[in-house]
């Protein structure tokens, strides 16, 4: 299964599966909640940041039902807890190499996104054990946009 994000326009995103359009992302960081309005598969959510210092996420659907969140396991530590469909996974920023955002169940990474250089150009790598849900790969490219935008320039 290939994945791919491709910009639209400033941050505006459309998410491709087997080159298939599976969702829409348009992200508003001029807000102090950093709001992003996600469509997957026809189903609308919004992705915000909460908490006294916005380290919470909370990915809502249209009815305001929270679907997913997210915390910081310890204030001081690199890794999150997301709760998803009760369960609790684990949120990792890590460097391997490179940047690296990655969700693991138990012992075992099921998403992750990276930076990559091939043929000494820089890009995104998109790596899924399983076949996960969609919402997780919108939340690893909200929390990943920042990271790509700085590392790979304007597309």
């Amino acid at each position: 299964m290939k994945k791919q994000w491709l910009k639209t326009a400033d941050f505006n995103y459309t998410f491709l599966v087997d080159e298939k359009e599976t969702g829409k992302m348009e992200i508003e960081f001029d807000t102090s909640a950093m709001k992003a309005t996600c469509t997957i598969n026809g189903k609308v959510l919004e992705i915000k940041r909460t908490g006294f210092w916005k380290s919470n996420l909370e990915i809502t659907a249209g009815n305001g039902q929270v679907v997913l969140k997210t915390y910081p396991e310890k204030w001081y530590a690199s890794t999150s807890i997301v709760e998803f469909e009760n369960k609790k996974l684990r949120l990792i920023v890590r460097n391997n190499p490179l940047a690296e955002f990655a969700i693991k169940e138990d012992a075992n990474t099921i998403l992750s996104y990276g930076l990559t250089t091939e043929s000494k150009e820089p890009g995104v790598r998109i790596s899924s054990t399983t076949s996960t849900d969609y919402i997780l790969d919108f939340l690893l490219w909200y929390l990943f946009v920042p990271v790509a935008a700085e590392n790979l320039g304007d597309d």
